[in-house]
C-alpha cells in the first residue's frame, strides 16, 4: 500500500517539473513589436526564446513591457541583459501574476528569453508584453566635441601649411 503512494507521488513531481521549451518570433510595426508566449504554457517549468524582425541592425534605446498570469517568472532576458525588476504577485484565488520591466540599450536583431514556472488554474496561463525600440540619437554634446575636434585638426594642418610655406 505505501509503495503504491510512493510511486504516486513520484510520478506526480515528475509531472510538475515537467519542462517544455517554445520558440517564437514577432515583428516591429512603426518601432513597436508586441508580441505573446509563443506555446501554450501548462504546469510545470518553461523556457522561451522569442525572435524580433522588422527592424534593421544597429543600436536602439529599448523599452520592455511584460506581464503575464497563472505563473511565476525566474528569468527574463533581452539579448542577454536581465529585466531591471521581476514582480511575481500572488492572488486570494491563487492565480499567479508577474510584472516586469526593462530600459536599456541594445544592439538589433532582439532575442528575450523568458523563463518561469506554469501554474494549474482557473485562469489560462500566459503572458504578453510590447517592445519599444528607437533609434539612438546621439547628444548634442557629441556634436560639440566632434565639431571641436575637426576644428583641432583643421588649425593643426593649417599650422603646418603655414611654417612649410
Amino acid at each position: 500500500m505505501k509503495l503504491h503512494s510512493i510511486f504516486a507521488a513520484v510520478a506526480l513531481v515528475a509531472a510538475a517539473s515537467s519542462s517544455f521549451a517554445a520558440t517564437g518570433t514577432s515583428t516591429f510595426v512603426g518601432g513597436v513589436a508586441d508580441f505573446t508566449n509563443p506555446a501554450p504554457i501548462a504546469a510545470g517549468s518553461f523556457s522561451d526564446s522569442i525572435s524580433f524582425t522588422g527592424i534593421a541592425a544597429g543600436a536602439y534605446d529599448i523599452v520592455l513591457d511584460f506581464s503575464g498570469q497563472s505563473l511565476w517568472i525566474t528569468g527574463l532576458t533581452l539579448n542577454g541583459v536581465a529585466a531591471d525588476s521581476i514582480s511575481n504577485v500572488g492572488t486570494t484565488k491563487g492565480g499567479k501574476f508577474s510584472f516586469a520591466y526593462l530600459e536599456t540599450e541594445a544592439n538589433a536583431p532582439f532575442t528575450l528569453n523568458v523563463t518561469g514556472m506554469g501554474f494549474a488554474a482557473k485562469t489560462p496561463v500566459s503572458y504578453s508584453g510590447s517592445l519599444t525600440a528607437v533609434a539612438a540619437v546621439p547628444e548634442p554634446e557629441t556634436y560639440a566635441l566632434m565639431l571641436a575636434g575637426l576644428a583641432g585638426v583643421g588649425f593643426v594642418t593649417r599650422r603646418r601649411q603655414a611654417k612649410q610655406a
